[in-house]
């Protein structure tokens, strides 16, 4: 497994932010991000990771993924934040979890599958693969069956079945667009309402003009100060 660790600029001990990038074969970089460097400035280390499936690393790591979405991408988030936990000086109570689109699917899973997160943040994150088979775009619908397989799979592997199962209460900060045609806000607003209903708190900041992504400075400013102050 690959990734690229970020310590906080004033603690050596500190939290820990990890970051998965969507795709849900994309790649993540060693290059300069702003984003990296707000939150070490918030003095929070950072863990950018690219988990099998990710691109860049050859044709065998990224079809490791292929029927295995939702397993091997959340097994190796996992295994790599405790090997990261053994290595460097975090602050264990609060490991917290971010990803868009795809990630916030990784996201989601991690954070019902293992106690080790505080909390996460879905960024227009996909919690249920199979109502987004059926209302996604004719390209994506497409692509789950490589990634998942059929449609007990799909219900299977998502999110909000196994917020249903978890026992115990769980933290997220869903941030949608209104107009994502990819992850419609429904599946936001449904997985909100499954986390309360589970007991645990669900926080959710919709931008009514967004799409599939947070663009607008004004928009992308508040979505910064919001998350802070949840991980806070």
């Amino acid at each position: 497994m690959h990734g690229f660790f970020y310590s906080a600029l004033e603690s050596r001990f500190a939290p820990l932010i990890v970051r998965v990038h969507g795709g849900p074969t994309a790649a993540t970089y060693p290059i300069y991000d702003p984003l990296v460097a707000y939150w070490q400035q918030q003095g929070f280390h950072i863990l950018d990771i690219n988990p099998r499936g990710s691109g860049n690393f050859g044709r065998r790591y990224r079809e490791c993924l292929a029927g295995q979405w939702g397993i091997s991408d959340t097994d190796d988030v996992i295994a790599l934040v405790n090997a990261a936990c053994e290595c460097f000086a975090i602050d264990t109570a609060r490991c917290f979890i971010r990803g868009q689109s795809a990630g916030g699917f990784t996201a989601l899973n991690a954070l019902t599958t293992t106690p080790l997160f505080a909390a996460a943040t879905s960024l227009y994150g996909v919690t249920d693969v199979l109502s987004l088979s059926a209302k996604t775009h004719r390209f994506e619908s497409g692509y789950l069956a490589w990634l998942i397989g059929d449609e007990t799979q799909l219900a299977q592997r998502s999110p909000t079945y196994h917020v249903t199962r978890c026992q115990r209460p769980l933290r997220a900060l869903f941030i949608q667009g209104g107009k994502d045609a990819v992850v419609v806000p429904e599946q936001t607003h449904a997985m909100a309402r499954h986390i309360e209903q589970q007991g645990g708190e669900a926080q959710t900041l919709l931008f009514d003009n967004e799409y599939h992504g947070i663009r607008h400075p004004q928009a992308r400013q508040t979505m910064l100060a919001r998350e802070l102050a949840f991980y806070q």
